[in-house]
């Protein structure tokens, strides 16, 4: 993973063309990038209930962005809709249940192109809005092993243990995970 995520980071540059101040925490959160350019299939009440509509299109259009590598585009993508959910929120619409998703695909593609304080904020905003969402604990649990913080990556796998759907394959992909990293700790 580290030796991907190395690669991913000297073939990849971006710069951040339009940035807004994050509040408090000195990272930009960019409407736009530049540059050249392993995800969940899980369903929420919301992706149910909007299972044809844009954003579930675009969602799952970024998603393939992060499978096939394109993590600048998926970044993109995450940040424009962002940006579309924050608008409208202004304007008194609640974000969806979409927005915490495109703040993880955001942590997923920054992480991947080693942009790690970066990704660290886009994992916090995608908690904040849902602590207990076990895909953005496993991104950020990721985030924590890479910048080899072990203890907190311990503690965002087992929740996210917790907090993952009764399937066997997920369950079992986080169980090795928490092994891992408790033999890091060791």
């Amino acid at each position: 993973m580290i030796a991907i995520l190395t690669a991913l980071t000297l073939s990849f540059s971006y710069s951040f063309v339009t940035q807004a101040q994050h509040a408090g925490t000195g990272i930009n959160i960019g409407e736009d990038m530049l540059g050249e350019g392993g995800a969940s299939k899980g369903k929420t009440a919301a992706t149910n209930a909007d299972m044809n509509g844009t954003k579930y299109r675009a969602m799952k259009k970024i998603r393939s962005l992060i499978n096939k590598g394109k993590n600048i585009e998926a970044a993109r993508r995450s940040i424009t809709f962002i940006k579309s959910e924050e608008r409208g929120s202004r304007s008194g619409i609640a974000p969806s249940e979409y927005y915490r998703e495109a703040y993880n695909n955001l942590c997923i593609s920054s992480s991947a192109l080693g942009k790690v304080d970066y990704a660290m904020v886009a994992c916090n905003r995608s908690l904040e809005v849902n602590s207990n969402h076990w895909e953005s604990l496993k991104s950020r649990a990721t985030l924590y092993f890479l910048t080899k913080d072990y203890t907190h990556a311990l503690e965002d796998f087992q929740t996210a243990l917790a907090n993952a759907p009764e399937e066997k394959a997920i369950k079992d992909v986080l169980k090795q995970n928490i092994s891992v990293v408790e033999s890091k700790i060791e």
